[in-house]
Formats: structure tokens, C-alpha cells, sequence
């Protein structure tokens, strides 16, 4: 904000603030760099823009570049993730995210979801699905396109959420998500409308299901047997937009 007060020109890399929002991220050491801050210690606990090193010119194109990438939609994706985040860790906590449904009603819609699921089968038949609250240790490598794809590793260590269980070849997808709906009667709701997909990390290109559209078909239908990996995760735009143009050509059709 104001290059020559001191309090601005110093950044303390190990304070937890620097730690959540910058540590590991890619490029931010090198933007800071190149607007001229420099490790002050041997330790580079702290980054430092002398006086005499201040550049307007540099400030300027450097806070010029992160207005433009937060509005890129992997910027925008990225804190829908991070939100996504915490929602889950929410949920599985027992809570719900809608502040109208307490907790004794969330329990119960919880109770009522499990109770439409089919038996699990017995003595290990049928097909073992395991599904994931959202990408571990990384963020998600999005290009933009509709297809979320594979991860890379960012030195992090966030644990994942993870609920598995049997079903036969022909329950359906929405004995699934009942199933999922059983440990957080919100997850179905945003899922159907679209917030959060599931995606099939068996298949590569790594694919986003259209929830809606597969609700009643079998687990063998859409290739979760004899097994099946499905992930939770924020939806990009990107995705959404081209179901909701699918959806609406198909109704002047």
C-alpha cells in the first residue's frame, strides 16, 4: 500500500500468514524477487525491498499481473477448492452447511438416506467403491478445459476424506449418492445443481459424471465394475456451462 513504510517492505516467510497463502506456490517467490525483495539472512526467514531498491515501474506491473490471474478462472477454481475445503471438513465433523437445518434434523436426513440404500453384499461380492472428498497433497491441474484433470504434488500433506463400501453391478448411481448423502444430507444438493461433481478417476482423461443424467443407470452402465474410484470435487465453469447448453439444446429438440 505504501512502498515507504517500512511495516510494507518486509515479509516474514515464516508466519503463518505467508505459510497459508504463499509458501509453495508456484511463482510467488519469483514475483516477489522480481519486484526486488531479497533474503535479508542466511536463513531467508525474512524478504526484504529496500529503500533503495523500491521501483514504482515494478510494483506496478507486478500487482498489475496478480489483478489479472485473479480473474482467470484457475485462479477463481483454485478458491472454490479452497472453500470446497473446508466445507467438507465441516461435514464430516457431523455438521450442515445450511444455517435453516440443525443439528437433530441433520441427523435424521442423514438416518433417512441410509436407510434407502440397498444391503451391502456379503462375504465380499459384488464391487468395491471408494470415493474421495476432493484431491490430496496437491491442486487440481486445470487447463481450462471441461475435463479436470490428474494432480501434481505440491509438498503438501492434506488428508483426504474417504468412505467405501460393496454394491452389486445393478444398483444405480443414485444408491450412491444416497450412500455419500448419508454423511452430509448436503453433498447430493450440490452436486445436482451442479457446485460439485463427482468424477470417475478410473478413466483417463479424468471425467466428470452428469449426475442428473445418470441418476437410475447401473453401476456396470457407467463402468464402476467390478470396481469403481470416484472423486467429489468443486465443478469448473467451464463443465457446468456445457451441460447447461446440453440441457437446454436438448429441450428445443
Amino acid at each position: 500500500d505504501d512502498p515507504s513504510n517500512d511495516k510494507y517492505r518486509k515479509i516474514d516467510t515464516h508466519s503463518q500468514g505467508y505459510i497459508k497463502v504463499l509458501k509453495d506456490k508456484p511463482g510467488a517467490l519469483d514475483l516477489l524477487k522480481a519486484m526486488n525483495f531479497s533474503e535479508r539472512n542466511t536463513s531467508g526467514k525474512d524478504l526484504v525491498l529496500t529503500r533503495d531498491r523500491v521501483d514504482p515501474a515494478l510494483l506496478y506491473l507486478g500487482i498489475s499481473a496478480l489483478e489479472q490471474i485473479r480473474k482467470t478462472e484457475e485462479y477463481m477454481y483454485q478458491k472454490r477448492l479452497i472453500q470446497f475445503r473446508r466445507d467438507v471438513t465441516q461435514i464430516m465433523d457431523g455438521s450442515n452447511l445450511n444455517a435453516n437445518v440443525d443439528q437433530e434434523q441433520e441427523l435424521i436426513k442423514r438416518a433417512h438416506n441410509l436407510s434407502v440404500v440397498p444391503s451391502e453384499p456379503s462375504n465380499g461380492a459384488g464391487a468395491l467403491l471408494q470415493v474421495n472428498f476432493g484431491p490430496s497433497q496437491s491442486e487440481v491441474d486445470y487447463d481450462g478445459t471441461a475435463n479436470i484433470n490428474t494432480m501434481a504434488t505440491t509438498g503438501t500433506s492434506e488428508k483426504v476424506q474417504k468412505i467405501s463400501r460393496r454394491f452389486d453391478g445393478d444398483d444405480t448411481l443414485q444408491d450412491v449418492i444416497r450412500w455419500i448423502g448419508a454423511h452430509g444430507s448436503i453433498i447430493p444438493i450440490k452436486m445436482e445443481s451442479r457446485e460439485w461433481c463427482l468424477v470417475d478417476l478410473n478413466k483417463y482423461p479424468i471425467e466428470a459424471i452428469d449426475v442428473n443424467r445418470d441418476m437410475g443407470r447401473t453401476l456396470q452402465f457407467i463402468g464402476c465394475w467390478p470396481s469403481g474410484k470416484l472423486e467429489i470435487r468443486p465443478s469448473t465453469s467451464q463443465w457446468r456451462q456445457e451441460l447447461e447448453a446440453k440441457s437446454e439444446s436438448a429441450s428445443f429438440s
